[in-house]
């Protein structure tokens, strides 16, 4: 009874799960992907490397799964889902990387 009653009352709320369906391939390729960009990442950065890492491959999985999310309408003629993934998952880790190199940047600018 009481669920009838939450969908009809929150039918203007997406569900937030639904947003993130993905298959297990495009998660695993997702995942070795920011694991290999979060340790180049971490070592151009020159940070602390305990903490920089984690940092960085949260924000690059999170970047990533952005990014698949914003575009899984684009649809390609002459790729396949694969390819798709790897190169909306490298556009959004690049803007995340980005976003880092300059937060963790060592050196003064004069």
């Amino acid at each position: 009874m009481f669920d009838n009653v939450f969908r009809g009352w929150f039918s203007f709320v997406p569900n937030p799960f639904t947003a993130w369906d993905m298959t297990n391939q495009q998660l695993m390729i997702i995942f070795l992907f920011t694991a290999a960009s979060g340790y180049v990442l971490t070592r151009i950065a020159h940070g602390v490397k305990v903490i920089t890492w984690p940092i960085c491959f949260a924000s690059l999985f999170i970047a990533a799964m952005f990014a698949n999310w914003f575009f899984k309408d684009v649809y390609f003629s002459a790729i396949t889902e694969v390819q798709k993934t790897l190169i909306f998952t490298s556009l959004g880790q690049a803007f995340a990387a980005l976003l880092l190199m300059l937060g963790f940047r060592t050196e003064r600018i004069r």
